[in-house]
């Protein structure tokens, strides 16, 4: 939270606007969730804008790219023991895009107050779903 905004009651429905993601990137609000939650890319589907988002975020943040953040294999791979260990290309290796409803931390729900929010899989039109690209 920013010093001067108003933290929302616990358990509310979060709009885009209020969830604070780690950076912002071509319009796309990017959070890496922690101990092996997903890479999120928050408010839109279009995955052109999403993968440069978090290509960006990573060079940022983490000092690597995202091929080798992900460990995926190069374009076109003819490696011989990439069929044997399942080769991982982007496009496998992202979910499909999808939906969340965001809440502010709720403390009589066992939620860390300290968190900027947590989040609920969702369909299109569950109130407050917002949409999202996860790796």
């Amino acid at each position: 939270m920013t010093p001067d905004s108003v933290r929302p009651e616990p358990g509310t429905i979060l709009t885009l606007e209020q969830v604070e993601p780690e950076a912002t990137y071509y319009g796309v609000r990017v959070a890496a969730c922690e101990d092996g939650e997903p890479l999120l890319a928050i408010g839109t589907h279009d995955l052109r804008r999403v993968i440069a988002a978090w290509s960006r975020y990573l060079r940022e943040f983490c000092g690597e790219t995202l091929r080798d953040y992900l460990s995926l294999c190069v374009p076109d791979c003819t490696a011989p023991w990439c069929n044997r260990y399942d080769c991982r290309t982007l496009r496998s290796t992202i979910d499909r895009p999808g939906w969340l409803v965001f809440r502010a931390p709720d403390p009589a729900k066992d939620q860390d107050p300290e968190y900027a929010w947590y989040f609920e899989v969702a369909d299109a039109d569950t109130l407050g779903a917002i949409p999202v690209v996860s790796v």
